[in-house]
């Protein structure tokens, strides 16, 4: 019976296998960029060679000694220390224990940096827009040095896995798996202006712990567009970005139906926009709006509602972005300075 059950258990096909499945787990892109720095902050040589003797002293032994009890018993850790004696099985819990203290202590939290603000003499304060925990602040230590392998991470608008562990109820930055750093914003002042207002818009719409994944992908969306895609114009696509923005947040214009009196809307002539009320108005309650809008700018906004944030020519996008920026801070109730310098 024994010999059925460990002919059916799974293996690794190949010990090369077996060894990058462990490096895997065990080592992370923080150490490998983190290495270096520490060694030239700690000693350099001395501390490669304490390093070493304590690496091969300790890590490998207790290694092995993990491996050739978990090959010989092929059972979990509580059971085979359990097996070995009754006396040992406290260390198998040990073990799990540690594990679960440490996935504790550390977290990994995607993200998309959207503001930085320096700190101390090396150090800056970030806030990330995350999916799942919405805005997120955070210290990065010593992201400011010149070989700083935090300074990649500590940028605007890099996205990425961020590892972070929390100390005096502050979430600090250990490493960082870089997804994207849209580098070529960089290189284009308008494009990074456009991209900091879609950046502000967040950072001042979304609250600690509060849900933002479509946020999050429509951030996402428009920094690809502005780094990348030449054809696409800037101002057209912070356009559309607003728009959808305020379709996240539940602030859609209404484009159909008057806002004032909710009669149906013939725009085959244009109308115009009433920023408070919310949408377009009929003739007869178009005074009290303020913004004309004509027959193609509302066609473009149905079609953005639609297909999304997708490059489409807008003409007109200059008047359009003026009344969409007012309609959406007047909703936040907070003026994004980026937005003065546009379009």
């Amino acid at each position: 019976m024994d010999t059925d059950i460990k002919s059916k258990r799974g293996g690794w096909g190949s010990n090369f296998g077996f060894l990058m499945a462990s490096i895997g787990s065990a080592v992370g892109l923080g150490n490998i960029w983190g290495f270096p720095y520490k060694m030239g902050k700690s000693g350099g040589a001395v501390f490669l060679l304490f390093y070493l003797v304590l690496v091969v002293l300790v890590g490998v032994t207790v290694m092995l000694g993990e491996l050739a009890l978990g090959r010989r018993s092929g059972k979990s850790g509580v059971s085979t220390y359990r097996a070995l004696s009754k006396k040992y099985t406290w260390l198998g819990y040990a073990g799990v224990l540690c594990g679960f203290c440490i996935m504790c202590f550390y977290f990994v939290l995607g993200g998309i940096v959207l503001r930085y603000a320096n700190y101390r003499d090396h150090d800056r304060m970030l806030t990330l827009l995350s999916p799942r925990l919405g805005r997120v602040d955070l210290l990065s230590r010593g992201c400011r040095r010149p070989k700083s392998p935090l300074m990649p991470a500590s940028e605007l608008f890099v996205s990425g896995e961020f590892v972070l562990f929390e100390k005096n109820e502050r979430a600090v930055l250990t490493s960082c798996a870089l997804q994207d750093t849209f580098y070529p914003l960089r290189l284009d002042p308008y494009r990074l202006t456009c991209a900091s207002y879609m950046a502000g818009l967040c950072a001042a719409a979304v609250q600690p712990g509060q849900a933002a994944e479509d946020l999050y992908a429509l951030l996402l969306k428009g920094l690809y567009y502005l780094a990348y895609d030449d054809e696409a114009d800037a101002l057209e696509t912070t356009t559309a970005f607003l728009l959808l923005f305020a379709d996240a947040l539940g602030y859609r214009p209404r484009l159909s139906r008057c806002a004032h009196c909710r009669t149906p809307l013939d725009v085959s002539e244009g109308g115009r926009m009433d920023i408070a009320a919310g949408g377009l108005c009929c003739p007869a309650c178009a005074s009290r709006a303020t913004f004309p809008v004509t027959r193609d700018q509302i066609a473009w906004m149905s079609q953005t509602l639609r297909r999304g944030l997708v490059p489409q020519k807008n003409t007109g996008a200059g008047m359009l972005f003026d009344m969409l920026r007012r309609y959406v801070e007047s909703r936040l109730e907070t003026p994004i300075k980026a937005g003065r310098l546009l379009p």
